[in-house]
């Protein structure tokens, strides 16, 4: 099988991360917010990431993430990053 890269390497290029582990059935992804410069990795499933990457709305293709482990792999920012630049809603 060939690597998520090779079969939509555009898409994979336009999101803030990486990936940095393929193991056959989950991927590491690895990546920087952009606003707490903060490292961070997640593990997802391969085929509900390349279901996301084909189109399938995030929360479909990858139900047992949440939220904000969805929004690590749309633009990167960490929870923290997004209380910084909107405060704390609570």
């Amino acid at each position: 099988m060939k690597p998520i890269e090779y079969l939509f390497p555009a898409m994979v290029e336009s999101h803030r991360h990486n990936i940095i582990e393929d193991d056959g059935t989950t991927l590491l992804l690895q990546g920087t917010c952009p606003i707490t410069k903060d490292s961070w990795t997640l593990r997802v499933d391969k085929v509900g990431y390349t279901s996301w990457l084909s189109g399938a709305l995030i929360q479909k293709a990858l139900p047992r993430l949440s939220s904000d482990e969805r929004e690590l792999i749309l633009s990167g920012t960490t929870a923290e990053g997004w209380k910084l630049m909107c405060g704390d809603e609570e």
